[in-house]
């Protein structure tokens, strides 16, 4: 009885996965892709984080994937716990409470971190998983029982994409998406949020150099660079958007110039075809750097 039992259990667990491996769709984006049970939701939040919903909503799934070699867990319980302290400290917020509690684990060649905690709207128990590897860093947030059940599934099919970065003109790397191109001091780690891309020196964190495409519904020209520099200038500055024209690396560009926390800032914004791009550059580093990067921008 016991073994026709057992034989009965395996049968229930090998068609209930065979049944899983059928009805499973996938998402996939320029940086990454991963599978989840077809049955669920996938929206995209406005933080950019993709959410999905379980039927009846009984549970949930926030994900995010960034191309970096900012962040980089290892294994190692006295380099990662630092990384891990803030991640716990920034990801908990309105939603999540994190009770600080958390492990280090390891999914095929990605290092991170399982943290503990709840979601706050309804008293679920959630679980945050943060690991990186390949110059990828992935995120689950799993809200849920039926959420946390999947946890093996949805990391054992993340696949990731994008390249990394190749070695350009001396003392630079080129970076490039599928909008634009450009290169970027060698010393500088990057993190790629798709449409927008952060150099960030890691020795000085305010030496910052930021890249944003912007979509046009016609054709760009110079005379659009003012105004395309004005409204993209984030308000966080505190800079006045008193744009002017510049030549800079061969190009004609809007610039604002200013001062923020971190010291100097130069603010650009240029364009071709349908697509603008804005640059800022903050601290007196990576403001020597605006002509060779502006030089070596390839819109597409």
């Amino acid at each position: 009885m016991k073994q026709m039992s057992a034989i009965c259990i395996a049968l229930i667990l090998i068609c209930a996965a065979a049944a899983f491996a059928e009805e499973t769709a996938e998402y996939r984006d320029a940086l990454y892709a991963f599978r989840y049970p077809a049955s669920w939701t996938c929206e995209t939040a406005d933080n950019g984080d993709i959410v999905l919903g379980s039927p009846g909503r009984d549970s949930a799934v926030l994900t995010f994937a960034l191309i970096s070699d900012l962040y980089a867990f290892t294994g190692d319980a006295e380099h990662d716990a630092p990384l891990a302290e803030d991640w716990i400290a920034s990801y908990g917020g309105k939603n999540l409470a994190l009770t600080g509690e958390y492990t280090l684990m390891q999914s095929g060649e990605l290092h991170g971190i399982r943290a503990l905690g709840s979601w706050r709207a309804t008293g679920q128990e959630a679980v945050m998983l943060i690991l990186s590897g390949n110059r990828h860093l992935i995120g689950f947030v799993l809200v849920g029982n039926a959420a946390i059940a999947l946890e093996g599934d949805f990391l054992d099919s993340v696949e990731l994409l994008g390249d990394a970065p190749a070695e350009s003109a001396e003392g630079y790397m080129r970076w490039e998406n599928a909008v634009f191109a450009l290169d970027y001091p060698a010393h500088y780690s990057m993190l790629d949020q798709g449409t927008a891309v952060a150099f960030i020196n890691p020795d000085d964190p305010n030496c910052i150099i930021m890249v944003k495409s912007y979509a046009l519904d016609v054709e760009y020209s110079d005379k659009m660079a003012p105004v395309i520099a004005a409204n993209a200038l984030p308000k966080s500055t505190k800079v006045e958007p008193n744009a002017e024209m510049t030549e800079i690396g061969g190009r004609n560009a809007a610039v604002i110039r200013g001062t923020v926390s971190g010291g100097p800032m130069a603010f650009y914004a240029i364009g071709s075809g349908r697509t603008a791009l804005a640059l800022m550059f903050m601290g007196e580093e990576a403001c020597g750097m605006p002509e060779h990067v502006i030089q070596s921008v390839e819109i597409k």
